[in-house]
């Protein structure tokens, strides 16, 4: 055994002391920097928990004495939006998170959402035919239902099946990965992504079923349509035949000698078919319709394969050629507006509705002056006749008669007023009892009171002017004069008087008040005018 010295034992202590502290320094994150000196670490640990506190996970963090470090988050959950709260609940981002201890942070989640379309392949040259299913918005984790791919998928007179969705656009000719309502969730894990699907059509591993198009021993034509085994075909995969002037029946099995029509929706598809339409002749009927008089009945035909003395009814004769009081018969037209002229069990092979055409009957309206006793009426419009059509309303021309001393106040259909009386540009609905009649509206007249006086405020019309203007209190009118001139422009207030160009203005022209009067006439080449100032007053 080697015995030491109580000094060298100490010495031996000492050393040991020292070089656990060296070691403890060095574990502490002590190290050198580039200057010379020494830079120091600490580790802190962050533990990600979710709303229940439950841990999800932990990310450990080195901090430096010169200052903490930012720390982005390494938690993350596929599919979802994940929110970081630290334990105030005061939301933090990743990328500008401190700490400088040990801490909690708790995440929220919010699942993505995305979009599954369905869209054709770029490659797909077939006609495809029907309406895309719309856009499906999808939640992660939520299971959704793809719809059917009943689209149409035909060329050159062969039917393709359907056969699901693909995501690869150059498959389109093969079997789906997707089967049409097949339960799908999570197509994708990024926030507002769509995951395209295409139509897949292909009648591999299916059976031909052969529809002929003509129930002719000699016609070869046919669609096809393909089946898997056990299958049943649905209505819109059967194809409809057509033969003019007959009705489709259905299909039976070629070469049944009885043709039995085959229904369809109990029919097991368990090998290669093939079917001939049957027809059944078409029975039509013929519809009419007026707006006036009295409407033929019905006229119901079948339909006849020959051409020769195949007439049903002429239309131009007989009940055919309606009457109505007010209208002209014009024949009849078809939906499409054509004119119809014969029924031809031939020829038309549907139901037909015809419609009468009609002209309404046209009439006139003239208008009479019907001027009182020795008095002039003047105006223009008896000069015409209005036009009218049958029933239909219009409004009357608007009088332009004007009787001195008299007021227009309407129209009657009697001279001596005891007729349908109308208004001035009144509605009027002619209803004659034959074509081109002429109805005679006569004006009527009021003659205008008397007691009106009329005082000139101007001493005297304009010296200066060669017009003399004068009221002449007997006859209740003003009175122009200028050697030569035969034809007056009257105005009252600055306004013309319509219908006045005589010499002579009457006092019934005014309304009571202070008024100004002005006449002009254009004569030799020149404008004469003249202006009055007057007061008219009702006399008591």
């Amino acid at each position: 055994m080697k015995h030491y010295s109580k000094i060298g034992f100490l010495h031996f202590v000492m050393a040991g002391i020292f070089s656990l502290f060296l070691f403890a320094a060095c574990s502490s994150g002590v190290s050198s920097s580039s200057d010379g000196g020494s830079t120091s670490t600490s580790k802190v640990t962050i533990t990600f928990v979710d709303e229940s506190g439950n841990v999800l996970d932990t990310q450990e963090v080195y901090n430096y004495d010169y200052g903490p470090a930012s720390v982005t988050f390494t938690y993350s959950k596929k599919g979802y939006i994940c929110t970081f709260f630290d334990s105030t609940g005061k939301e933090v981002k990743s990328g500008l998170f401190t700490t400088t201890k040990d801490c909690k942070i708790t995440v929220k989640f919010t699942p993505i959402k995305y979009k599954i379309k369905f869209a054709r392949s770029r490659y797909e040259w077939r006609s495809v035919t029907g309406s895309f299913p719309e856009e499906i918005t999808c939640v992660y984790d939520k299971e959704y239902e793809l719809p059917e791919n009943d689209l149409t998928c035909e060329s050159s007179a062969t039917m393709y099946k359907a056969r699901g969705w693909t995501t690869n656009e150059s498959d389109y000719n093969k079997k789906g990965e997707y089967k049409s309502g097949q339960k799908v969730k999570n197509l994708c894990s990024n926030d507002d992504s769509t995951f395209v699907l295409y139509p897949c059509f292909t009648n591999d591993d299916a059976y031909l079923l052969k529809f002929y198009t003509s129930d002719s021993d000699y016609s070869s034509g046919y669609i096809s349509i393909y089946a898997d085994k056990d299958e049943i075909l649905s209505a819109s995969q059967i194809p409809a035949a057509s033969k003019k002037g007959y009705n489709f029946a259905g299909y039976y099995l070629y070469g049944d000698p009885e043709k039995k029509v085959i229904d369809f929706s109990t029919y097991i598809v368990t090998g290669e078919a093939s079917f001939k339409p049957k027809f059944t002749l078409g029975t039509y009927t013929a519809t009419f319709v007026t707006e006036h008089g009295t409407a033929p009945e019905p006229v119901t035909w079948t339909y006849s394969e020959s051409s020769y003395d195949s007439d049903v009814c002429d239309l131009t004769t007989g009940s055919y050629v309606l009457t109505a009081t007010g209208y002209n018969f014009d024949g009849w037209k078809d939906d499409s507006g054509y004119g119809k002229y014969t029924i031809d069990a031939h020829d038309d092979a549907e139901d037909l509705t015809l419609t009468a055409k009609w002209t309404p009957w046209t009439g006139y309206v003239e208008y009479d002056k019907n001027a009182p006793s020795g008095v002039n009426v003047q105006g223009r419009i008896n000069s015409f006749k209005d036009t009218f059509y049958y029933d239909t309303a219009k409004k009357l021309t608007k009088s332009d008669f004007y009787a001195n001393g008299y007021a227009f106040i309407g129209w009657n259909t009697k001279r001596d007023g005891s007729g349908s009386s109308y208004a001035d540009e009144a509605t009027f609905i002619w209803k004659g009892n034959v074509e081109k009649e002429t109805v005679v509206l006569y004006a009527q007249w009021e003659k205008l009171q008397t007691s009106i006086t009329v005082s000139v405020l101007s001493p005297s019309a304009d010296p200066d002017s060669d017009i003399d203007l004068t009221y002449d209190a007997s006859k209740k009118c003003f009175k122009a004069e200028l050697s030569g001139a035969t034809s007056f422009v009257w105005y009252i207030d600055g306004s013309v008087v319509p219908n006045e160009t005589g010499a002579t203005l009457s006092i019934y022209a005014f309304t009571p008040g202070v008024h100004s009067v002005m006449v002009t006439t254009e004569f030799d080449g020149k404008t004469y005018g003249v202006t009055l100032a007057v007061n008219v007053t009702q006399a008591e």
